[in-house]
């Protein structure tokens, strides 16, 4: 199987699986937020790059650079205690940004500047 549509694939399935466990285990005040990150700086960035190829490449440079595992943690931290109580079922995109400019770009629109 291509790599990207593998990692496509397992990232879309994590995102549906948490989607419908939210219903069922809200009964026991349990909450499932998925987190969707783009290419940080850790030890995997490397083989990252290798599989996805173009598509990591031209992430990284969207919002300047990597993101790192600290801007990450905080993130989860903050979904971890009781100021998130709101947010279920969610996947969070940590990710700089690069969602919302590739879909802009993909849409044709402008850059505003």
């Amino acid at each position: 199987m291509d790599p990207k549509r593998a990692y496509n694939l397992s990232k879309e399935a994590v995102i549906t699986y948490t989607k419908s466990l939210t219903k069922p285990l809200l009964a026991q005040y349990i909450r499932v937020i998925s987190v969707s990150l783009a290419p940080d700086a850790t030890d995997i960035l490397d083989d990252f790059m290798t599989a996805l190829g173009d598509r990591a490449a031209e992430a990284i440079p969207l919002p300047g650079r990597a993101g790192n595992p600290d801007e990450v943690a905080r993130v989860i931290a903050f979904l971890a205690s009781e100021e998130s109580s709101w947010i279920k079922g969610e996947d969070i995109l940590v990710d700089g940004g690069v969602s919302a400019m590739v879909t802009s770009i993909a849409l044709g629109l402008p850059a505003v500047t």
